[in-house]
């Protein structure tokens, strides 16, 4: 029966593979007929030796719950966590926790009027310092560099969070506005982390890096955010496996459907994206103007303005937690994917789960239905 199988699963393969070669059929089809096959074939096994699947999900089962209960923390002891973008969101809220834990936070903040630094400063703890740090500024990283080094602060860790959201399609999105918000999301992160790198690797500290379930796909009309949260992940692939060396962990946490807990729906947002658009068009060609009409832009305005106003507040705990874990947990995972969501199901951080193992075909026609 083993061998019928084989055989069963040989031909669907070479089948496949005369379309694929012969007839233009896409390698994602191709894939998903072997799995089929492989399936097929793993479904016999499991049913011919169910006992044996049964005892290795058990003795899984089990190492995982023994590992579980051997987590272990790192001590508190003051240690400088360095947390960019605590004017508001997860910033914030993570600099609040880590301070009310023990440690102390150096708390980047690009306005220090706003609401996050008023209630960080409100405080008066010594544990809180506050410093203003325009990420996409090489003097004012460098100002907080020295900063950190005049204070004789012992850093412990880095959680780069400061970032901002941008909508535009991309023949619409100018050239600027791309390299608006890599400088932000992207660069501005890789500047902050190079600049406090030597602490962290003086302290086998910690790199936390607050990427999005949105860098693991992609998406129509979010191409210029899309590509720099692709770029973060790829960013601190390369750093955790270079810091290996060193003792220094690398971490990145991804936050699903979490609108609702930070600022990125607040008015002041809004107003900033109804002057991007204005610029797009008024840098569009003429060609481009012709094609789409200013009223696609304003129908796409429309829309974002009716997402903000529809949003719940929900909690940011799960992220907070996250980071919490990727900073002082001994054994963190490279990974965290948070799902959030007011409702039943948080279906960015499930098609971002999803995305680069269907088919184009399926995860193209998902997205086209949904944005209707």
């Amino acid at each position: 029966m083993v061998s019928l199988v084989s055989l069963h699963l040989l031909g669907l393969m070479s089948y496949c593979y005369v379309l694929q070669m012969e007839m233009g059929v896409s390698v994602k089809l191709y894939e998903v007929c072997y799995l089929v096959g492989l399936a097929l074939a793993i479904c016999y096994l499991l049913y011919q030796y169910l006992y044996i699947v049964i005892l290795m999900v058990l003795c899984w089962m089990s190492l995982w719950l023994y590992r579980r209960t051997q987590v272990t923390w790192v001590g508190v002891n003051g240690q400088g966590i360095l947390i960019t973008g605590c004017d508001s969101g997860f910033g914030y809220y993570a600099a609040e926790r880590f301070h009310d834990s023990g440690f102390t936070v150096i708390a980047g903040v690009l306005n220090m009027d706003s609401k996050g630094a008023q209630k960080l400063r409100k405080k008066k703890s010594k544990r809180v310092h506050m410093i203003r740090v325009d990420i996409t500024s090489d003097t004012e990283v460098q100002e907080a560099v020295q900063y950190i080094q005049g204070k004789r602060l012992r850093l412990w860790g880095i959680v780069s969070n400061a970032g901002i959201n941008f909508p535009g399609e991309v023949e619409l999105t100018t050239v600027e506005q791309f390299n608006k918000v890599a400088d932000v999301n992207l660069y501005g992160g890789i500047r902050v982390v190079k600049a406090f790198l030597p602490f962290i690797r003086q302290s086998k500290g910690r790199v936390v890096m607050v990427s999005s379930a949105r860098g693991l796909y992609s998406w129509p009309g979010e191409s210029a955010y899309i590509i720099t949260k692709h770029g973060v992940e790829t960013f601190a692939d390369s750093l955790r496996l270079e810091m290996r060396k060193f003792g220094v962990k690398v971490v990145v946490v991804q936050p699903g459907d979490f609108d609702g807990a930070t600022e990125i729906m607040a008015p002041v947002q809004l107003d900033r994206i109804r002057q991007e658009f204005d610029s797009m068009w008024t840098h569009a060609s003429d060609e481009v103007k012709s094609t789409y009409g200013e009223e696609y832009l304003e129908n796409m305005f429309k829309v974002r303005k009716s997402k903000m106003s529809d949003v719940t507040p929900i909690s940011p705990d799960p992220v907070t937690d996250a980071i919490q874990e990727a900073l002082f947990r001994d054994r963190p995972s490279p990974r965290y994917l948070v799902g959030g969501t007011s409702g039943i199901v948080d279906v960015v951080g499930v098609f971002a789960t999803f995305y680069n193992v269907l088919p184009e075909s399926i995860t193209d026609k998902f997205i086209e239905l949904w944005t209707r």
